[in-house]
């Protein structure tokens, strides 16, 4: 899955795009890639084929 966050530094804000298995193994890897953060939002974004198909599932 691709997630995308919006990070703060305390100097400046970055946008990150991220791949990774689920939503704890994303925060990992920020973890490791920014010892010092806090995140201000996050979210996952899909493909457009599971896009579509999370929605006929629904």
């Amino acid at each position: 899955m691709q997630f995308v966050a919006l990070l703060y530094d305390g100097i400046e804000q970055r946008f990150v795009r991220e791949q990774a298995q689920n939503e704890q193994a994303f925060f990992k890897t920020l973890d490791s890639q920014y010892p010092c953060y806090v995140c201000l939002w996050h979210s996952v974004e899909w493909p457009a084929q599971q896009a579509v198909e999370a929605q006929v599932n629904t």
